[in-house]
């Protein structure tokens, strides 16, 4: 029964701050309209009874969720982005994943391609010294025993 309380409560109060404040000007007034979803996410992690899914909720929520919230009363931070605000479940997928997302630019994906590469070979390369390195030691091992 608690997690029903907390799997509805928090897309019930992601909805509303995706509705409510974008009618509002940034600053105070938006504050106010978002403290009963900050209290929400207060009181809900202490409604989940095991100890693991309350820390998960606790920092997810009460921590990430809460300074989301305060960044965009104030216009600025991840849900405060066009992409964000261009509907309710990109809204929704940034407001309650702790993560952050990024636009994808196509000079930083094209450097990004050929990084990943170098990088792949720089680890496949020091993977195989550090084997070799091993295996001369497993066969001294060996032979002396």
């Amino acid at each position: 029964m608690e997690a029903m309380k907390v799997g509805i409560g928090i897309p019930c109060g992601i909805g509303y701050t995706y509705y409510a404040p974008r009618r509002l000007p940034r600053g105070f007034p938006r504050l106010i309209a978002v403290i009963p979803v900050i209290g929400m996410y207060i009181i809900l992690p202490w409604q989940v009874s095991t100890m693991h899914m309350k820390g998960f909720t606790s920092v997810a929520y009460l921590w990430i969720g809460s300074f989301r919230l305060l960044m965009l009363c104030f216009g600025v931070g991840p849900l405060a982005t066009p992409w964000a605000q261009s509907n309710l479940l990109n809204f929704m997928a940034v407001a309650a994943v702790p993560v952050m997302f990024r636009a994808p630019n196509s000079e930083r994906y094209s450097h990004a391609k050929s990084t990943k590469w170098k990088t792949v070979i720089k680890t496949t390369v020091e993977g195989c010294l550090l084997f070799s390195d091993n295996i001369h030691v497993f066969i001294q091992k060996s032979d002396s025993a």
